[in-house]
């Protein structure tokens, strides 16, 4: 009887184990985009670099989709050199600069300097191949991606109380549109806030929630385009 007893409790371990262990799913992660690089003209290395960058970010388990958190990265010449082998071969080093904030608010939650080299036949080659370096894998990526998601959710943490207070406010006046526009924005990830602001807004009539989408959204928060807005974290 003790063995079966003994087996039992392994066996609900094991499960109690096993769904503590469940992956989240994709909705619920944090989700930080990624901006087509700055700086770099050729089209094949930046489309390299922001795959790189994307790939960094679901490693690290985050979400690359579109979102008001993003990645702004770009890359300046350092130096082009040869050497003195036989063929001659080029050799490119460049600064990797990126940023996480918000394009809501303007907050940078973090920012990475790193260099890397790049040898071809070719400078454009040698660039290319420079470019290549920035892997998913690479650590100060990694130190970045996770010092601003721990800084984000911070950030909902600190502002809950505020943010619960505005949707109220709105909703007692009948500005669904805001309420809704301002809900909207709050991450999933940011459990605890979410499900308030959900709640909050499951008592706005359906026929108010249509058409409230992302482009909607960025506009109640900024003016012109997401590009020009990217734009102030290089200011």
């Amino acid at each position: 009887m003790k063995h079966v007893i003994s087996t039992l409790l392994i066996l609900i371990a094991t499960a109690s184990g096993v769904a503590a262990q469940k992956p989240m799913e994709e909705k619920d992660r944090l989700a930080i985009s990624v901006e087509k690089p700055l700086g770099i003209d050729n089209e094949n290395a930046a489309r390299s670099l922001q795959n790189n960058i994307m790939q960094a970010i679901t490693l690290n388990g985050l979400s690359s989709a579109e979102s008001r958190f993003t990645t702004l990265v770009s890359a300046s010449l350092l130096s082009q050199n040869t050497t003195n082998t036989a063929p001659v071969m080029y050799v490119t080093e460049l600064e990797i600069m990126a940023f996480i904030g918000d394009l809501y608010t303007g907050t940078v939650f973090g920012q990475a300097s790193f260099t890397v080299k790049g040898v071809g036949k070719t400078p454009d080659k040698a660039y290319i191949n420079a470019v290549q370096q920035v892997k998913a894998r690479n650590p100060q990526l990694k130190s970045l991606i996770l010092t601003s998601k721990d800084k984000i959710l911070a950030y909902f943490d600190a502002e809950f109380d505020q943010i619960i207070a505005r949707i109220d406010a709105f909703i007692k006046a009948g500005d669904y549109k805001s309420a809704l526009i301002e809900g909207n924005a709050i991450p999933r990830a940011s459990a605890d806030l979410y499900n308030a602001v959900t709640e909050r807004l499951s008592a706005i009539p359906a026929s108010e929630k249509a058409g409230i989408d992302r482009s909607i959204t960025d506009s109640y928060y900024f003016s012109g385009s997401r590009e020009e807005r990217v734009s102030i974290f290089l200011q």
